[in-house]
C-alpha cells in the first residue's frame, strides 16, 4: 500500500505542487546551492574536485542522493551538507523536502537523471532551479518542463566531468575543477585488486589468473571486496591462504576508500573504486567493457588508455573497440551474451603492462 503511495504523491509532487512551487520562491541564503545527485558512485567520486571548487569559491553547498554520500563526504574532509533520501514512504519524501526548504539554496541543481531529484530541486523554491538532461534518447523523464526554470544540455560525447565543470562555470561562474583529489595517505607496498561490479558484464573474467601471474612475480596485493562479493565469487577461498596475498573483507565505504588510499597501486573493473583511485593519484590498470568510454572513464592526475593514445600519465586503461559499446547494461548478461569486449583483454597484455611500469 505504501508503494501505492508514494507513487500517487509523486505524481501529485511533478504535475500539481511542481507549477505551485514555481510561483513560491522562498528569500535564500547567498551563495548556497542545492545539487540532487542520484548516479553511482564513480560519478560522485568524479564530483569531488568540484564540491572542493564550489567550497573554496566560498559556496555553501548541500547534496542529495544515495546514503553512502555522507560517508565519502565524511572520509574525504568536505565541508558539505548532506539531505537524507530514501522514496520508501510518503514521511522519507516530505522529510527530505523539509530539509531542502530548510537550506534556503540560491541555486538548485538536478545532476541526475531522476525524476526524484528534480521534483527536489522543485521542492527547494529556490529562486534559480537547472535540470542537466544529458541523454535525451534514453532518460528524459516525464514532468521535465514543470521542475526548472531551465534545463541544460551538453554535446553526449563530452565526459561527465567536463560537463558538469561547464555547467557550473556557466550557471555561477566559478572556476573549473582539475581531476584529480589529493589525499594525504602514502601508497603501501600493495598492488590493490578489486574485481567486482555491480553489473556482472563489467566484471574482467581472468582476475584469478591474473592473482596467480602476479604473486609469482613477486607483487603483494590485497583483494578488495565486500563479504558477500568474497563469498560469492570464490577468489577469497583461493587466495587468502596463499602468501603474499591478503584478503581485505570490507563492510564500508571507508574501508575501501582507505585500502586504496594505502595501495601501491590499483587494478580493476569499470567500477566506482577505479574512479576513485584514479582522482588520487595511484597508478590505475582498469579493465574496460560495455562502458560509454567517452563519457564515464576514469580521469586523474596520472592516466594512460592502453587504446595507443595517452590520456594522462598514470592510469592504464585496458580496451578493444567493439561496434556494440556502449552497452545499454539491461539484465545480467550483456546485448550480445558473450562479453566479448572483456573477453578479449589478455592477462598476458596486462601482465606486461604491470612488468613495464611497476617493479616488483
Amino acid at each position: 500500500m505504501e508503494k501505492v503511495l508514494v507513487r500517487l504523491y509523486k505524481y501529485y509532487l511533478t504535475y500539481i505542487a511542481a507549477p505551485m512551487n514555481r510561483a513560491r520562491r522562498l528569500p535564500p541564503e547567498a551563495k548556497s546551492l542545492f545539487i540532487a545527485k542520484f548516479d553511482g558512485m564513480g560519478d560522485f567520486f568524479l564530483l569531488l574536485p568540484v564540491l572542493k571548487r564550489l567550497r573554496g569559491a566560498g559556496w555553501r553547498v548541500s547534496v542529495c542522493g544515495n546514503r553512502y554520500q555522507r560517508e565519502i563526504l565524511d572520509h574525504c574532509g568536505l565541508d558539505v551538507a548532506s539531505v537524507p533520501f530514501a522514496p520508501g514512504s510518503v514521511a522519507a519524501v516530505r522529510a527530505a523536502v523539509s530539509a531542502v526548504r530548510e537550506a534556503r539554496p540560491e541555486y538548485a541543481v538536478n545532476l541526475s537523471m531522476s525524476a526524484w531529484g528534480g521534483i527536489l530541486v522543485n521542492q527547494s523554491r529556490a529562486p534559480h532551479t537547472a535540470g542537466l538532461l544529458q541523454e535525451r534518447e534514453w532518460y528524459v523523464y516525464k514532468g521535465t518542463k514543470l521542475l526548472y526554470d531551465r534545463t541544460v544540455s551538453y554535446d553526449p560525447s563530452l565526459h561527465g566531468f567536463e560537463v558538469t565543470n561547464r555547467l557550473f562555470s556557466e550557471l555561477l561562474h566559478v572556476p573549473r575543477a582539475e581531476p584529480h583529489f589529493d589525499r594525504p595517505a602514502k601508497p603501501g607496498h600493495e598492488i590493490a585488486v578489486h574485481p567486482y561490479a555491480k553489473w556482472p558484464p563489467r566484471r574482467w573474467p581472468w582476475f584469478e589468473e591474473l592473482v596467480g601471474r602476479l604473486l609469482d612475480a613477486g607483487y603483494r596485493c590485497v583483494l578488495l571486496g565486500t563479504p558477500v562479493e568474497h563469498d560469492g565469487s570464490g577468489l577469497a577461498a583461493r587466495f587468502e591462504k596463499t602468501p603474499g596475498c591478503r584478503v581485505a573483507r570490507l563492510n564500508s565505504v571507508s574501508g575501501l576508500l582507505a585500502e586504496i588510499e594505502r595501495c601501491r597501486a590499483f587494478i580493476g573493473n569499470d567500477s566506482g573504486p577505479a574512479h576513485y583511485a584514479a582522482l588520487i593519484g595511484r597508478p590505475t590498470f582498469v579493465l574496460w567493457g560495455p562502458g560509454n568510454y567517452d563519457r564515464v572513464r576514469p580521469l586523474g592526475r596520472n592516466v594512460h588508455a592502453n587504446v595507443h593514445a595517452n590520456v594522462h600519465a598514470n592510469v592504464h586503461i585496458f580496451k578493444k573497440e567493439i561496434a556494440c559499446r556502449p552497452c545499454r547494461q539491461r539484465g545480467d548478461i550483456c546485448a550480445k551474451g558473450v562479453n566479448e569486449c572483456l573477453r578479449m583483454i589478455t592477462v598476458e597484455e596486462v601482465m606486461k603492462e604491470f612488468r613495464e611500469n611497476l617493479k616488483p
